[in-house]
C-alpha cells in the first residue's frame, strides 16, 4: 500500500498518517531509502480520548508520520520545528510518563475486578518466574502442585462461606 502511495504522490506532496504502533516500529515501514525517496518524520502526539476511567484501555498516545516527497531535490518546510509550536506532541520522556500512568491504571482496575481464583494464579506465577531465575533447577511440577493445592484450600474456604451466607 505504502508503495502505491508513493507512486501517485506528486513531487513536493506531503502524506501524513497515523498509527497506533510505536515508532519505531513505523519507521522501519516508511523509512526505506532504496523504495521511497522522501524524508520521513515521525512525532508521538496525545491521545484526547485516554482517560483512566470509561477510556482507560485506549491508547494514551498515537504515532504521527509526516512523509515529505522533493521536487526537484528539494523538499518542502521542515517540520523540525513542529515539536515546540504544535500542542499534544510528546517528548520520549512524556510519552513513557503517560505509558506508566496507564499501565497503573490498568493495574489497580485489573486488582479491583479480579477474583480470588484469578489473583492466586497471577500471584502462583509470579512466584514460579521469580523462583526459576534464583533456581534454574526448580521443577515445574513442584509449582503445580502447589498451585492445586492453593486452589483446593481456596474452593473449601469459598464452599464454607456460601454455607454461612445460607
Amino acid at each position: 500500500m505504502i508503495d502505491e502511495i508513493y507512486r501517485v504522490m506528486a513531487h513536493g506532496s506531503r502524506l501524513i498518517t497515523f498509527s497506533l504502533h510505536p515508532v519505531h516500529e513505523v519507521v522501519n515501514k516508511y523509512d526505506i531509502p532504496s523504495r521511497f525517496q522522501w524524508n520521513v518524520t515521525c512525532f508521538r502526539v496525545k491521545s484526547s480520548r485516554w482517560n483512566d476511567s470509561k477510556n482507560r484501555k485506549r491508547a494514551v498516545s498515537h504515532t504521527m508520520i509526516i512523509c515529505d516527497k522533493p521536487i526537484g531535490g528539494q523538499f518542502p518546510r521542515p517540520l523540525t520545528l513542529l515539536k515546540d509550536r504544535v500542542p499534544g506532541i510528546l517528548t520520549e520522556e512524556e510519552d513513557a510518563a503517560l505509558k506508566k500512568i496507564a499501565d497503573d491504571v490498568l493495574f489497580r482496575y485489573a486488582l479491583k475486578s479480579a477474583d480470588i481464583i484469578t489473583l492466586q494464579h497471577c500471584m502462583c506465577n509470579a512466584l514460579q518466574q521469580i523462583r526459576l531465575t534464583n533456581d534454574p533447577s526448580f521443577s515445574h511440577t513442584e509449582t503445580t502442585i502447589q498451585q492445586k493445592r492453593i486452589s483446593n484450600k481456596i474452593k473449601k474456604l469459598e464452599k464454607k462461606k456460601m454455607r454461612n451466607k445460607l
